[in-house]
C-alpha cells in the first residue's frame, strides 16, 4: 500500500520562522507544587498544575493536550506530563486559576525556584548529593581517606574530600572492596571519557547562562588563488588495526520496547577506540526520552547509559572528551539555547549554556541547526538562517571566527577532516578548503559551473587530509589536495546521490553497504543486513562501527571491525593492476538490444540516439559483442492500486484509503558484459511504497508524473569510457560479500 507524504517540511520550516519564541529573560520566579499555571505551546497558553521540578525545569501536568480520549490511561498520563523552563510558564489567571487540580494524589507543597548562579542546574545534582562519604583504601591497606565518590575520569576514580577539593586515584590502586564499590555505582575503570583535570577542555560547570559575544570575532574573507599552494597537514591517529571484531548488544533502556527504539546517531572517536550512540526510547508516545550509550571498543563493552534531559536534540558529541552539545527540541519555538554538557559515567552535567543567535535579525533568537566540536575547546555552530558558520570558545561563549556561507547552507554542505583541522565547504564556484585552526581560506577546488553542476551532495576527507571525495547524481569524484587536481570520476549503478560517503583506507564506503575500490573502478565489497538510511555508521582510524537494528523485539547491536579488513585488502591485491580489469574501452565493439513500445517512442529514434552516444564515448557499434547495451521502454498492463492518505501508516482508517488505476511505464538502459550488468540507469515508471509529492501537486498529477515514460533517459545517456569486469559475489557485481545477519563474510565469518 502506498502512503502519501506531502512535502510539509518546507511549510514547517517557513512557518517556523514566525513561530520561534522571543528570547525571554529568566526571572527568579517561584512556583509551588500544586500551583495552577499556564504553559506556552506555540501561540497558546495551556492550563495545568505544577507537580515537580528538576534544575531549571518545572514539571507540569497539563489539563489537556488535545490528544484523543480513546488513548489508554497510562499513555495519556505520560503525554500530559511535560517539563518547562520558567520562561515558558506564567501563573494562571481567571478560570484557569480556579479550575480544579487533577484528581491524582496531590503532593505536599514545597517551593520550586530557578537555581541562583551559585547553584548547580544539573538534573543529576540531587542524585550526586545523596552519595554518602566513605573510607577508601589502597591495595596495601597502608593509606586511607574519607571521601565521596564523584564518578570516573578515564581510568581514575574522582573522589571529593570534606573540604570540597577533588582528587583522582587510579582504580587499580584501590582495594578490591573499593573497586567493587565503584563498579556497583555504574562507573567503569575504562570509561572513555577522560579530560585531564589540569587542562580541562571546557570550563567547570556553571548554572548561569553565558552571554554570546561576537565583538572580537574575525570574519573569514574568501580568497582568490592564481595557483594551488595548499599543503595539507595531518594528525594521524594511533594504529587501531589490532582491534578485534566486536558485536555488542545495546543496553536495555528503562520502560522501552526495542521494536520501537530508534538509534539516532553514532559518534566515533578519532582513535577508533571509543564510541557514543544517541538512542531514543521505544514507546508508543509523543515524548520519548533520549539516552547516550558510551562504549570502550578496545575492551569490547558498554561503559554507561546516560539519560538526556527531556525534549532536547543532540547536535554533536566528542567521545574523546566526553562532551555533548544539545538544544531544546520544542516544535516551532524556544530552540535557541546551546548547552554543552560533560558525560560522567551515567550522569550528564551541563557546563555551559548560551544563545548563539539571539536578537540578530528579527529581534529574537533563532535556532541552532547544527554544531561540531573542534580541538582546543572550541565548537562551531550553524544557525537557522544558514548563512554563517560561527566558531566559539566553548568556555566563555566568545566567537573567534565567522565563516560566511551561501544562504540555505546546511550541515550536508560541508565535511570536516578526521582531525577536525580543515573543513570543505560547497560554494557556487566550487569547493572551499578552510583551515579551522588559523581561520584562513586555504584553497578552492574550482568547478566550471559550481558544485551544483557536478551534482555534488556529500563530501569526505581521507585519513591524512590529502584527498577529498564527493558523491552526487553523476557519481563519485576524487581530488588530490596536494596538487588540486581531479584524480578521476567513478560511477556505478549502486551510487546514490546524497547518501553517506566515508573513506576506508584507500577505499570508499557508500550507503553503509558498498565498498568501492576507486583506483580499479569496481565495487570491491558489499554488505547486506543494514539500511542505507541508518545514520548509525562511522569509520575512524581504520575501524568501522555500525548499528544493526534487532529483529522484532530483540535488542539492537553495535558491530565494530577493522576496516578495511585484511581479507578485503588481499582481495583487491589479487585482482592485479586496474588496467587488467578493463573489459571494454574506447575503440571496442558494443552491441545494441532494444525493447521499445512504438506507442511511446520510435525504435529507430532510440537506436540512432544510442549509436551517437556510444560513438561519442569512443565505442564502435557492432552486431555482436560480449558488451551489450539494452534499452527498455514499454507500457505494462493497467492496474488498480490502493493509496493511504492518513497521517499514520500504523493506524489506517477506512476513509484514508483511495483507489487509482495506473499504467506503469518502466524505462531502463543497461550495459552488461557476458550477461552480467555493469552499469544501469532507469526508473520503475510507477509509484513506490511512498509517493513524494511536489509543492502544489495533486495526487493525480503525481501519479501522472511517476508513470510517464522517461524517454530522455534513453536518448540523452552518457556512457562510461571504460567498462570494468564485475565480481560474482553479489548481484551488483561485488568481489566480496558480508551478510551481517548470517555472519558470513567472504570465505570467513563475522564474529
Amino acid at each position: 500500500m502506498c502512503s502519501i507524504c506531502g512535502r510539509c517540511l518546507t511549510w514547517i520550516v517557513v512557518a517556523g520562522l514566525w513561530l520561534v519564541s522571543t528570547v525571554a529573560v529568566v526571572h527568579a520566579e517561584t512556583y509551588d507544587i500544586g500551583d495552577r499555571v499556564e504553559a506556552q505551546r506555540g501561540h497558546d497558553w495551556i492550563p495545568g498544575t505544577v507537580v515537580g521540578g528538576s534544575g531549571t525545569r518545572i514539571r507540569v501536568r497539563l489539563d489537556d493536550d488535545g490528544s484523543s480520549d480513546s488513548l489508554p490511561d497510562d499513555v495519556r498520563e505520560k503525554r500530559l506530563l511535560r517539563n518547562y523552563y520558567v520562561s515558558e510558564l506564567r501563573h494562571a489567571k481567571g478560570a484557569a486559576a480556579t479550575a480544579p487540580a487533577p484528581s491524582s494524589t496531590r503532593p505536599s507543597r514545597r517551593t520550586l525556584s530557578v537555581p541562583s548562579s551559585s547553584e548547580s542546574a544539573s538534573p543529576f545534582d540531587s542524585a550526586m548529593s545523596s552519595v554518602a562519604s566513605r573510607t577508601w583504601s589502597d591495595q596495601s591497606g597502608r593509606f586511607s581517606i574519607d571521601a565521596t565518590y564523584r564518578g570516573m575520569n578515564g581510568a581514575k576514580v574522582v573522589l571529593e574530600k570534606s573540604d570540597g577539593s577533588q582528587i583522582e586515584v587510579p582504580l587499580d590502586k584501590l582495594s578490591s572492596a573499593d573497586q567493587d564499590y565503584v563498579n556497583s555505582q555504574g562507573g567503569d575503570p575504562e570509561n572513555p571519557f577522560a579530560v585531564a583535570s589540569s587542562t580541562p577542555a571546557i570550563a567547570p560547570s556553571r548554572s548561569a547562562p553565558l552571554q554570546a559575544d561576537k565583538s572580537g570575532a574575525r570574519t573569514l574573507a574568501p580568497q582568490t588563488f592564481d595557483g594551488w599552494t595548499f599543503e595539507p597537514e595531518t594528525t594521524l591517529g594511533s594504529d587501531a588495526g589490532s582491534l578485534r571484531q566486536r558485536t555488542l548488544t545495546l543496553s536495555a533502556i528503562p520502560d522501552s520496547d526495542p521494536f520501537f527504539e530508534d538509534n539516532k546517531q553514532l559518534y566515533l572517536a578519532a582513535s577508533g577506540q571509543r564510541a557514543v550512540l544517541v538512542r531514543e526510547q521505544g514507546a508508543v508516545a509523543r515524548d520519548k526520552k533520549l539516552y547516550l550509550e558510551s562504549f570502550d571498543l578496545a575492551a569490547g563493552k558498554s561503559t554507561a547509559l546516560a539519560p538526556l534531559p527531556d525534549e532536547v536534540e543532540v547536535l554533536a558529541v566528542d567521545p574523546d572528551q566526553g562532551l555533548v552539545a544539545y538544544r531544546p527540541d520544542h516544535f516551532g519555538r524556544g530552540n535557541t539555547d546551546l548547552t554543552i554538557a560533560q558525560l560522567r559515567g551515567t550522569q550528564l552535567a551541563p557546563v555551559a549554556t548560551w544563545v548563539p543567535y539571539g536578537d540578530e535579525r528579527m529581534g529574537r533568537g533563532t535556532e541552532v541547526e547544527a554544531a561540531w566540536f573542534l580541538p582546543e575547546g572550541r565548537i562551531m555552530t550553524l544557525g537557522q538562517f544558514g548563512d554563517v558558520l560561527t566558531i566559539w570558545n566553548a568556555s566563555n561563549a566568545k566567537a573567534t571566527t565567522l565563516v560566511p556561507v551561501s544562504h540555505g547552507f546546511d550541515d550536508e554542505d560541508l565535511a570536516l577532516s578526521p582531525d577536525r583541522r580543515y573543513a570543505a565547504l560547497k560554494m557556487d564556484s566550487g569547493i572551499a578548503i578552510v583551515n579551522l585552526s588559523s581561520g584562513e581560506h586555504e584553497a578552492t577546488i574550482a568547478l566550471a559551473k559550481g558544485a551544483a553542476h557536478l551534482g555534488v551532495d556529500r563530501l569526505a576527507f581521507n585519513a591524512d587530509n590529502t584527498k577529498l571525495a564527493a558523491v552526487g547524481h553523476l557519481g563519485i569524484f576524487v581530488w588530490n589536495l596536494q596538487t588540486g587536481t581531479l584524480l578521476g570520476h567513478f560511477d556505478h549503478e549502486t551510487t546514490f546521490p546524497s547518501a553517506s560517503l566515508l573513506w576506508a583506507g584507500d577505499f570508499l564506503f557508500h550507503q553503509n553497504r558498498y565498498l568501492y575500490d576507486f583506483h580499479r573502478h569496481i565495487l570491491l565489497w558489499e554488505f547486506e543486513g543494514i539500511s542505507m538510511h541508518n545514520g548509525a555508521s562511522r569509520i575512524s582510524n581504520g575501524v568501522l562501527c555500525m548499528v544493526n537494528k534487532g529483529r522484532g523485539h530483540d535488542s539492537s547491536q553495535l558491530r565494530c571491525m577493522p576496516f578495511p579488513t585484511p581479507e578485503m585488502i588481499q582481495t583487491a591485491e589479487r585482482l592485479g593492476p586496474p588496467e587488467s580489469l578493463i573489459v571494454a574501452k574506447a575503440g571496442d565493439p558494443v552491441a545494441i538490444e532494444l525493447d521499445i513500445d512504438e506507442r511511446i517512442i520510435s525504435t529507430e529514434q532510440v537506436r540512432a540516439a544510442i549509436v551517437a552516444n556510444l560513438e561519442k564515448s569512443g565505442y564502435v557499434v557492432a552486431d555482436k559483442s560480449d558488451t551489450v547495451v539494452k534499452a527498455v521502454c514499454k507500457q505494462l498492463p493497467s492496474q488498480t492500486i490502493k493509496i493511504g492518505q492518513g497521517r499514520s501508516r500504523f493506524s489506517v482508517q477506512p476513509g484514508d484509503i483511495v483507489e487509482r488505476t495506473i499504467t506503469p511505464s518502466p524505462s531502463s538502459l543497461t550495459l552488461s558484459y557476458k550477461g552480467q550488468s555493469v552499469w544501469r540507469r532507469g526508473n520503475m515508471g510507477q509509484p513506490g511504497m511512498t509517493i513524494w509529492m511536489r509543492d502544489g501537486e495533486t495526487l493525480d498529477q503525481a501519479l501522472t508524473r511517476l508513470t510517464t515514460p522517461n524517454t530522455k533517459l534513453l536518448t540523452d545517456a552518457t556512457f562510461p569510457t571504460e567498462i570494468v569486469r564485475p565480481g560474482k559475489a553479489s548481484r551488483n557485481g561485488a568481489y566480496g560479500l558480508t551478510d551481517l545477519d548470517s555472519g558470513v563474510s567472504g570465505g570467513g565469518r563475522f564474529q
